[in-house]
């Protein structure tokens, strides 16, 4: 069964904007909640478009990081942005005169993966006791700002014209 796991991610982005332009800093772990579960939602959809190639076992990761790992496995391009065109060839292997350009893929890449989602989880829990005591809490500032530059990563990746191009030979996991 395919999930439209895009739609949802469309939607908890949408949520997490909402949050942030309540400006109220209450709000902020709600935007951070709504982002990490965006995230998981684009690497899924991402999933999906090598269903075939995944065994069955690891399909129960839920975790992006990991998941877009094995993605890396299987197609060492999977999370790099790529462009799709069309032509006729008049003679076959060499380069048709005119192209039609489909457009851009812009995918949330294992860095951006890396990067974000695990910053927002520490957002999530409450802090430590030696965080409390060293006066180390949350620092909002710093989490609506990482969570601005997480939601024009993830409008880029949405927006984009065609999505989840796999094409080519890949390794199956058995």
């Amino acid at each position: 069964m395919k999930i439209n796991f895009r739609e949802k991610a469309r939607g908890s982005l949408s949520k997490a904007k909402h949050e942030l332009t309540t400006q109220d800093d209450s709000r902020l772990q709600y935007a951070a909640l709504d982002l990490h579960m965006a995230i998981e939602a684009i690497t899924y959809d991402r999933a999906q478009a090598y269903a075939a190639e995944i065994p069955p076992d690891e399909y129960k990761t839920w975790q992006p990081r990991k998941l877009m790992q094995l993605l890396l496995v299987i197609d060492t391009d999977t999370d790099k942005n790529s462009g799709i065109g069309i032509g006729i060839e008049k003679t076959p292997g060499v380069a048709a005169e005119e192209t039609t350009f489909l457009g851009t893929e812009n995918v949330f890449n294992f860095k951006s993966i890396k990067g974000h989602y695990d910053a927002l989880g520490s957002y999530l829990h409450m802090p430590t006791l030696k965080q409390i005591e060293d006066n180390k809490s949350h620092n909002l500032n710093k989490l609506r700002s990482r969570c601005e530059k997480i939601i024009k990563a993830l409008e880029a990746t949405l927006s984009s014209p065609v999505f989840n191009i796999t094409i080519g030979s890949f390794s199956v996991m058995v």
